[in-house]
């Protein structure tokens, strides 16, 4: 794979431009649409109160965009984020365009490890409990998935529905002897936003990791590059590979594990935001990491506007809609590696 750095620059400058522009656009309408009629210049009123910069609204549209919907955003935000930044990162450590945080496993072990924190510690122990789950999850599927010292990608997908189905059998099990009823279940198995207590006191802990996760990988997009054209290439370019890996699949598990273990399971946003960053920017990681981070960020919370909405009063779980557009997606990209 090449790095494009001639074309990269330009068409990754176009589309920061277009996501810049995008995105506030895309929070407005998440904050002003919903069940209760509040309005675009209500949400701009409420916004402009708590910056003091207004005169403070009635406690009703308060309470709907700052403490209902404001944090709910704010997560779609940062899990789309996490999500995608996870996503690149496995496919650039697994050199497989098919890797993504659900399919290879890391979310299931997640959410098994913040379900056993929830039952048997507190909910601090959550974030920690998702990201040592979904550390340990990657790494058991990654050594499944070595073959003579090279990842085989049929065997790490094999690898990765046989242990995400095993672990978020698991998780059913727990929730259920944990007294959770199955509507709570299902939600928490296919991603929910919905703002809780726990949800928005987590919610700093969520961000917090997510920027230094990112921050870290975007610190070696370049070697990251270079692993893009082999670990012998890389090694000779002055890349430290094992140390290159290990940080990156350290912080890719952070990613992932810590959001997971608050949002439930919330497939395929790692697997099709990066690969339309790429096809519009290139392959470069300078670019890819922080134009899917907020390209994931606007996906997740269109597809919960979505979730929200679409049958408004009722709410389906987000992780359906990513589903949906991510299941005919993943298929594609099997079709067309098969046919390379």
């Amino acid at each position: 794979m090449a790095t494009g750095d001639a074309a990269v620059p330009r068409h990754g400058r176009a589309l920061g431009a277009l996501l810049a522009v995008a995105m506030p656009i895309v929070v407005i309408i998440a904050l002003s649409s919903g069940p209760a009629d509040v309005g675009v210049g209500d949400v701009a009123s409420v916004l402009r109160a708590h910056a003091n910069l207004g005169p403070q609204v009635d406690g009703t549209t308060d309470a709907i965009v700052w403490d209902m919907r404001l944090p709910r955003v704010v997560l779609a935000l940062v899990t789309g984020a996490a999500l995608s930044l996870a996503g690149v990162a496995f496919q650039t450590l697994l050199r497989n365009p098919l890797a993504d945080p659900f399919i290879i496993g890391v979310s299931s072990g997640a959410s098994l490890a913040a379900s056993l924190a929830l039952a048997f510690g507190t909910s601090a122990l959550v974030p920690p409990a998702g990201f040592i789950g979904g550390l340990i999850t990657v790494y058991v599927v990654y050594q499944l998935a070595l073959e003579g010292g090279e990842v085989s990608v049929r065997t790490m997908l094999l690898a990765g529905v046989v242990v995400s189905s095993f672990l978020s059998s698991c998780t059913t099990l727990l929730l259920i002897i944990m007294g959770r009823d199955m509507h709570k279940v299902v939600f928490w198995l296919m991603g929910s936003l919905e703002p809780t207590g726990t949800t928005v006191g987590l919610l700093p802990i969520v961000v917090l990791a997510t920027a230094l996760g990112g921050l870290v990988l975007m610190a070696m997009a370049r070697d990251l590059n270079l692993l893009l054209l082999g670990e012998d290439h890389a090694r000779h370019l002055g890349c430290d590979v094992p140390r290159t890996k290990t940080v990156c699949f350290v912080c890719a598990s952070l990613l992932a594990g810590v959001v997971v273990s608050v949002t439930g399971l919330i497939g395929f946003v790692g697997l099709v935001v990066p690969h339309m960053v790429r096809l519009i920017a290139g392959p470069d990681n300078r670019i890819l990491l922080p134009h899917s981070a907020v390209l994931g960020g606007i996906f997740l919370v269109l597809a919960d506007l979505v979730a929200r909405t679409v049958i408004s009063p009722e709410q389906i779980p987000v992780g359906t809609i990513t589903g949906f557009v991510g299941g005919p997606f993943f298929l594609y990209l099997l079709v067309r590696s098969r046919r390379i």
